[in-house]
């Protein structure tokens, strides 16, 4: 029989033997993963910003690298590129990914500023690590009425897909033979019919605009009644994409005596109306009537004033820029 103290002091030194063992084990663990972690992170720091930072929207410079187009996060910062001979259309990166294409077929238009228009184009899908997901097939033929409006983009996980009439010689078509929705992987999902939470939305950020008696001035009002500014802002033109009149991400792109500026929700100015150019920090794209209006928010947004030009924050802050180009 063995004794209570020889028997007490057996199990206490196994208890102790075990916390050792466990102790042991956990350090060497803990070793294994810090060199384990450290190999990897020496080898991140090798990879390119692109594969190490994913954005869900990204923005396109033209005017980086030659024969380029750098697409920067909000920060302006590069994440990746493409060769803009192979990619002639670009769409634009929303729910993180965008529509690249490559033109199959173009037509000469004679004009200076836009010489040839693509007809056939060969659509792939890209996330925004600059990643290939897919390509989409067949080979789409543009619709070109409504500029900019045939490029898809996703939104609420489908991206529309429009197919023009297919034209005997080089015409530009204006006639849609097709429609239908595709999700990332490029596989046509069923007809499903649904509008844009923002279709008949009067209210944008709590603002609205309205306009003078002839409609060619708007101003904006607050949802309580509360007037922002009177109507003396100049009323877009149709189909102008980039200039959205409506308040987003609390700041709106107004227009005053032919020059560009931006105010926000109590009127004050971000930038005073003195740029040549700007875009909103939206887009409202039009998709046909199965959508409504796809309200697309934007964190920066491209302006060209006196002496630069490039992408600015909603704080008027430049994030990228570069001394402004004659044209």
């Amino acid at each position: 029989m063995i004794p209570k103290d020889i028997h007490k002091n057996f199990f206490s030194s196994k208890s102790y033997i075990c916390i050792i063992l466990v102790t042991l084990i956990f350090c060497c663990t803990g070793a294994f993963a810090y060199i384990n972690n450290s190999s990897t992170y020496e080898e991140n720091k090798k990879e390119p910003v692109y594969k190490q930072i994913k954005e869900s929207k990204l923005y396109p410079v033209y005017k980086m690298k030659k024969d380029k187009v750098v697409f920067i996060n909000k920060h302006g910062t590069p994440i990746f590129e493409i060769d803009n001979k192979e990619y002639g259309v670009i769409g634009e990166f929303n729910e993180g990914y965008i529509f690249l294409g490559k033109v199959i077929k173009s037509i000469h238009t004679g004009y200076e500023d836009f010489p040839n228009i693509p007809i056939i184009v060969r659509y792939s899908i890209f996330d925004s690590t600059g990643s290939y997901i897919t390509t989409v097939k067949p080979d789409i033929f543009m619709y070109h009425p409504l500029e900019g409006k045939a490029i898809p983009f996703f939104y609420r996980g489908r991206a529309r897909i429009v197919v023009a009439e297919q034209m005997d010689n080089d015409e530009i078509a204006e006639e849609i033979a097709e429609t239908y929705d595709i999700n990332i992987r490029g596989e046509r999902l069923p007809d499903t019919y649904y509008v844009s939470i923002n279709k008949d939305r009067k209210y944008f950020e709590d603002v609205k605009i309205y306009y003078n008696q002839d409609a060619t001035k708007y101003g904006y009002i607050h949802y309580d009644g509360i007037e922002i500014t009177p109507p003396i802002y100049d009323v877009p033109p149709a189909g102008y994409d980039y200039w959205n009149p409506n308040f987003a991400n609390g700041v709106a792109l107004v227009k005053l005596n032919g020059k560009f500026g931006y105010i926000n929700k109590k009127g004050e100015y971000i930038i005073k109306p003195t740029l040549e150019y700007a875009q909103s920090f939206s887009n409202q794209s039009v998709d046909y009537s199965s959508y409504g209006f796809a309200y697309l928010v934007h964190d920066l947004a491209y302006i060209v004033s006196d002496t630069r030009e490039g992408y600015i924050n909603t704080k008027g802050e430049f994030v990228w820029s570069i001394p402004k180009q004659q044209y």
